[in-house]
């Protein structure tokens, strides 16, 4: 008789980031809010991030009750350590969803900036995702977002 064992990769036993000690919903919650720019939400990048916590994240953990705690860790450590902190405890099978629904937060108001271009290229290479896979991504990620926007 073959017993089927959890792989790690699908294990229910949560990994802890080393350097922040995040989890991986909190892990996936802290990659938007450095991705948001740490203080320049806009509305529409808040709404985008919340429906996502619903998506990949429990009930309770919601981006802004985890904004200073996330500030704090920002204070103390690079973004670009962080951000490798945080991805080596987000399963590798959702890497590259995790990445399009960062991408969609940020395409919510319609516009990239230079800080958030920047933090999705170090996400995008940390991930290990072809920048023509990033830039597909990007595309229908801004097209999604234009079309549901409201006149």
């Amino acid at each position: 008789m073959d017993i089927k064992r959890p792989s790690n990769d699908d294990a229910s036993i949560s990994k802890v980031s080393s350097l922040c000690g995040l989890e991986e919903q909190e892990a996936i919650m802290c990659l938007a809010y450095i991705v948001m720019g740490t203080h320049n939400f806009t509305p529409e990048e808040i709404i985008s991030y919340q429906a996502m916590a619903k998506k990949f994240c429990s009930a309770e953990l919601d981006l802004m009750q985890c904004k200073s705690r996330f500030h704090d860790m920002l204070r103390d450590h690079k973004n670009d350590i962080i951000i490798k902190d945080c991805i080596s405890v987000i399963r590798p099978k959702y890497r590259e969803t995790v990445f399009a629904w960062l991408i969609d937060g940020v395409a919510a108001d319609d516009h990239f900036t230079y800080d958030e271009e920047d933090y999705i290229t170090l996400i995008r290479e940390e991930i290990g995702i072809s920048q023509e896979r990033a830039d597909l991504i990007m595309k229908v990620m801004t097209i999604k977002n234009k079309k549901y926007k409201p006149l």
